[in-house]
């Protein structure tokens, strides 16, 4: 049963890692409405971010659980759960950086030509959560490590 739960965490970790951060990230900018955009999209793109490596490490706690046994969490299922989801963080970081590199273009282009308020008022439009998803989600990786350590 271990190969069977070690065959299914390393498979599923990563769609676990993209719904906790779309649930998360959903409901916390539904729960921030009222606030401005930039405020919103930092605070949901970080608490989806650690959301979602909490969900994907949980999944990886949960399946050894269920199918290899009470004390079978450790480092190996630590490394299953977490070692996935370098690829998608990656990506993450790769378009955090394309978009930041466009939308400051974006905006310095337009800032020749709008008066300052009007550059404030996009700003805050044009703001997005990838940067913050970002350390949202290496945020989660410490702490999944860090509870991890304590843990054992």
């Amino acid at each position: 049963m271990t190969i069977v739960a070690y065959i299914a965490v390393i498979a599923l970790v990563q769609f676990c890692l993209t719904l906790g951060v779309l649930v998360a990230g959903f409901a916390v900018a539904l729960l921030l409405a009222w606030a401005s955009t930039s405020f919103r999209t930092t605070v949901a793109g970080f608490l989806g971010g650690a959301a979602g490596v909490a969900v994907a490490v949980a999944f990886g706690y949960w399946v050894f659980q269920l199918l290899v046994g009470e004390d079978s969490y450790g480092a190996g299922v630590l490394a299953a759960s977490t070692v996935p989801l370098l690829v998608p963080i990656s990506n993450d970081v790769r378009r955090f950086l394309l978009v930041r590199d466009a939308r400051k273009q974006m905006l310095d282009q337009l800032g020749d030509s709008n008066d300052s308020a009007t550059l404030d008022r996009l700003r805050d439009v044009s703001s997005t959560a990838h940067g913050s998803a970002v350390v949202g989600e290496v945020t989660g990786l410490v702490l999944a490590i860090g509870w991890f350590m304590v843990r054992t």
